[in-house]
């Protein structure tokens, strides 16, 4: 019996090989596989549901690409297009992976969430005395100092509260209307400035580009589609 004719070297909801009496291995869904001698499988595209035998099942793997997928089965155009959709399923579950790895991650910086309702409070206190029609710039340097001390800022703490982290953003553009303060204005944002690089140089440096922002944004989508509240 082949290597590959037994169920336990698939799994429900594999991307596989398999292949019908009288057609050419094409790549399905594995959709159970509690027999012994054949598995459920549902092809792509085609969206039909059969059942087939272990020895004519293959891992979709790069190994069995090279064997099934060659110019003469590329030919046709249903099986390119077959192969096409699988493609796109498995940068699909490749990203998903990297995703759920990322929010694991996250959860083993909880511990560090005890900082939370103190950092909120010192950036409510730079909104209260940064504004353009008020400034109270020895309130909000001893608040800029405060977040700059800070030892637990982690990136969960950044990806839980965006809008806080958009408020300190905002301030690297502080200005004020009074003419004659603008030394000090100068000066807050400088100290945001050091902030937000505080902040950013947490994440890794391939996130460290110029459209680090856009990558935030992605990163706080994806905290929020798998949990609600990480604590």
């Amino acid at each position: 019996m082949a290597a590959n004719a037994s169920a336990v070297n698939f799994l429900v909801g594999d991307l596989v090989f398999a292949q019908m009496t009288g057609y050419i291995p094409w790549p399905a869904r594995l959709l159970d596989n509690s027999h012994e001698r054949q598995a459920k499988v549902q092809f792509v595209l085609t969206q039909g549901i059969y059942k087939v035998t272990y020895a004519k099942l293959w891992p979709y793997n790069e190994q069995s690409k090279a064997r099934f997928v060659t110019a003469d089965t590329l030919a046709y155009e249903d099986f390119s297009d077959a192969m096409r959709e699988s493609e796109q399923m498995c940068e699909g579950s490749k990203q998903k992976k990297w995703e759920l790895d990322f929010v694991y991650e996250l959860r083993r910086q909880r511990a560090l969430l005890e900082v939370e309702p103190f950092f909120i409070q010192q950036v409510n206190q730079l909104r209260r005395t940064l504004t353009r029609q008020n400034q109270n710039y020895a309130a909000a340097q001893l608040a800029f100092q405060e977040l700059l001390e800070m030892h637990q800022l982690s990136p969960l703490l950044m990806l839980r509260n965006k809008e806080a982290v958009d408020a300190i953003k905002e301030l690297c553009r502080f200005k004020s209307r009074r003419l004659n303060d603008r030394y000090e204005a100068e000066h807050m944002r400088d100290l945001a400035n050091y902030l937000v690089e505080r902040m950013t140089s947490l994440f890794p440096e391939n996130f460290h580009t110029p459209n680090f922002w856009d990558k935030y944004s992605a990163l706080v989508a994806i905290y929020r589609r798998y949990t609600a509240d990480i604590a």
